[in-house]
């Protein structure tokens, strides 16, 4: 017979095996350890396995692809395989649980590789704030990090948290009606019908589009659901370090223009770490402006330049063999030459990057610490 998953020993002994670095093949039901490395199925109690390489890492973790055996798993900053690859699915971590899939189930693991909620979802959003939209048997519902459903929820579309509230809408793709749930599923804006709706609040705004026949603009809301900022902009994205790009420039929340940039250039990106993207309306010219609307980067010589992330930005470069990526700092000065067929922006201190078929990461000194022949 199976030991109570609630009895204090089988707990603690189970925490002790997990915790052991001598454990390589590990029970999440019912702590047998003597499982063979592979085995898909506990020996003991028969429940489905999940292969552990030791303790809880810290984190953070990156998604890895292992092509010999076609299996994703997940390496740490330095390029070292943290969890082995297992998952014929995998997603990245996001508050401490990654999205795994097999056989068109789908769970989450936690960052020692134990399966932390089942493989039971036909369907499952990754974590945000906390909770994961999952759907199991038709039934779409929010569960939290523990796997325990918090509500379930009928509508069309159910997005992430964020900050405590998520998007959602109701009716047909012509008619919807968005809003805003908190975490018991009440509503905090009510649905209204407008074409588009921000995905999340950012600093307590929100942006809207209103109807085609009341004139298909962008205004503001706060989370109460009352427009602050009128719809009046052809143009708008959310709010970032106080100012929001309404096309041709940034507003503050009062919705005073307090960068202007004039017929010449135009916006279509938030500030990050102090600076954002402007483009000429008439020419090759780009770059990056602080919050006076200073033009303080050129980077005209570029076909493409994205935000700064972790003190970088992404560019990319005209070349004979095809446009190439690489990364400059806040000085315009090359950290890292245009040398990669595609790339990401920097998170964790880590970015993604490709090479003809082969994608894997690099650190900010350029160093490639993995690659893998595969698309991810």
């Amino acid at each position: 017979m199976n030991p109570n998953n609630n009895d204090p020993f089988f707990i603690q002994r189970k925490e002790e095996l997990l915790k052991s670095r001598l454990i390589k093949c590990v029970c999440p039901n019912c702590g047998n350890c003597n499982n063979p490395i592979g085995a898909k199925f506990c020996s003991e109690c028969g429940a489905s396995l999940t292969v552990i390489s030791g303790k809880m890492h810290p984190g953070p973790l990156f998604l890895a692809y292992q092509n010999d055996i076609k299996k994703y798993g997940y390496i740490d900053v330095e390029g070292n395989m943290v969890i082995e690859p297992q998952y014929e699915k995998a997603y990245v971590f996001s508050n401490g649980l990654a999205r795994v899939g097999e056989e068109d189930k789908y769970g989450f693991i936690d960052m020692s590789g134990r399966m932390a909620i089942a493989p039971e979802y036909d369907y499952a959003q990754d974590f945000s704030d906390g909770m994961a939209v999952v759907r199991k048997d038709n039934i779409e519902c929010y569960i939290d990090l523990n796997g325990t459903v918090a509500f379930n929820s009928r509508r069309a579309f159910n997005g992430p948290f964020y900050d405590g509230l998520a998007k959602i809408y109701t009716g047909t793709d012509y008619r919807k009606k968005h809003g805003f749930i908190d975490k018991t599923g009440k509503y905090v804006v009510k649905p209204f019908e407008c074409l588009e709706m921000a995905w999340r609040f950012s600093e307590g705004m929100a942006w809207y589009r209103n109807k085609i026949e009341d004139g298909g603009q962008f205004g503001f809301i706060d989370i109460k659901g009352n427009t602050v900022i009128e719809p009046k902009y052809p143009y708008a994205c959310d709010f970032s370090e106080g100012l929001a790009c309404v096309q041709r420039g940034w507003i503050d929340k009062n919705g005073t223009m307090v960068i202007d940039l004039g017929r010449k250039l135009y916006a279509n990106d938030i500030f990050h770490e102090g600076l954002a993207i402007v483009r000429s309306l008439y020419d090759k010219k780009k770059g990056f402006v602080d919050k006076s609307g200073n033009m303080v980067l050129d980077c005209s010589q570029y076909s493409d330049v994205h935000s700064f992330h972790e003190g970088l930005a992404l560019v990319r470069k005209e070349a004979k063999t095809g446009d190439k990526f690489g990364y400059i700092d806040k000085s315009g000065d090359v950290i890292i030459p245009p040398m990669f067929d595609y790339a990401f922006d920097f998170s964790n201190g880590l970015a993604q990057i490709m090479i003809k078929q082969s994608i894997g990461y690099i650190n900010k000194n350029g160093d490639i610490i993995y690659m893998s022949h595969y698309r991810l």
